[in-house]
């Protein structure tokens, strides 16, 4: 009977000491962070979606970290230049990515020229927002409503900052989907800049986030033509969804619906994935903590950067089945489309 009972005295002395162990951790974690900075990292420029949200969250973020939080633009590629740095040094957690979570499952999809990571293997402190994707062309020009989209017999050309990103790829599915000739133009720094060559007639319209359509179209000619989404868009309450002002095919639909789906990775916050457990969980407990205070979803919600939260664990399980969704042929012409169909 001795025997029998060994295995259960250790296991409930193993069950004692793993509170004690998990608080070590936990105070291990807390204790590093003090009196350290960490960057918060934006592959864009200023005055941009992701900049903003960054620049909100940050004073937040470093209250519940315990430490010194700033905003580092690195621009560049689409922002895959910020994805790179920030895999090529060790994770020690003293950097955090705001990770264009679209384009870079797009990429790694598409195998795109240059980019050489794999999205299953990043650490996931949890998704910001996702916002659905909203076309826009110019206010009272011959492709203010969809209907014209739809009947017109020109090239359309879309602005955009690379063939995969927020404005880019979005573009091109609508665009296959609808069959309409188009054509991309790439380039652009940002919302702003291609914003202001569609009004200077050097593009006809862009696709972009919700978000960024609500705050410019105070300010300059523009109409929100369509949302690309099913979803209802809280910034936009009364522009249409393509769902349902257009009788899509099956076909069209999928695409269409693969598309917003994607939006669903939106802004998300990561780092290198060999980040120490103790300071990962640290920082996944804290963004956390930020992502679901009321007073902070009340501060977003007034100042038109509303959070969508998703957990870490819920951004890797759709990082999972986004990766898996395509058959190889399906995966090849979704490469040919985005890298060299329009």
């Amino acid at each position: 009977m001795l025997f029998c009972r060994l295995p259960t005295f250790a296991a409930m002395a193993l069950a004692m000491l793993a509170p004690s162990a998990s608080l070590a951790t936990a105070q291990s974690a807390a204790d590093f962070y003090k009196g350290k900075t960490v960057r918060l990292v934006v592959g864009y420029g200023p005055g941009g979606g992701y900049d903003t949200y960054a620049r909100f969250l940050a004073p937040h973020l470093e209250a519940r970290i315990g430490t010194t939080v700033i905003v580092e633009n690195q621009p560049g590629a689409g922002g895959f230049n910020a994805l790179g740095a920030l895999l090529r040094e060790p994770g020690d957690g003293l950097r955090i990515l705001m990770l264009n979570g679209e384009a870079s499952v797009l990429a790694q999809l598409v195998d795109k020229a240059g980019v050489r990571f794999d999205l299953r293997k990043l650490g996931y402190l949890g998704r910001v927002s996702y916002e659905n994707r909203t076309l826009i062309a110019n206010k009272g020009g011959e492709l203010a409503t969809l209907e014209r989209f739809l009947e017109t017999s020109k090239v359309i050309h879309f602005g955009s900052g690379d063939r995969i990103d927020t404005m880019g790829d979005p573009a091109t599915i609508f665009c296959h989907a609808l069959q309409l000739k188009c054509k991309l133009v790439t380039g652009y720094k940002g919302m702003p800049d291609a914003t202001l060559a569609m009004q200077r007639g050097e593009v006809d319209a862009i696709v972009t986030a919700e978000s960024q359509v609500a705050a410019y179209m105070r300010s300059n000619p523009i109409v929100a033509v369509a949302i690309l989404s099913r979803r209802k868009a809280p910034l936009l309450p009364d522009v249409p969804s393509v769902f349902d002002r257009v009788k899509l095919s099956p076909e069209q639909g999928r695409w269409l619906q693969f598309r917003a789906d994607l939006a669903d990775f939106g802004r998300t916050l990561i780092v290198p994935g060999d980040t120490p457990i103790d300071r990962l969980a640290h920082l996944e407990k804290a963004v956390d903590a930020l992502l679901t205070d009321p007073k902070v979803l009340t501060e977003g919600e007034r100042t038109n950067r509303p959070i969508t939260y998703g957990s870490a664990s819920e951004v890797r399980r759709l990082v999972d089945r986004i990766l898996g969704a395509l058959e190889p042929k399906e995966q090849a012409l979704l490469k040919q489309l985005l890298l060299t169909g329009y």
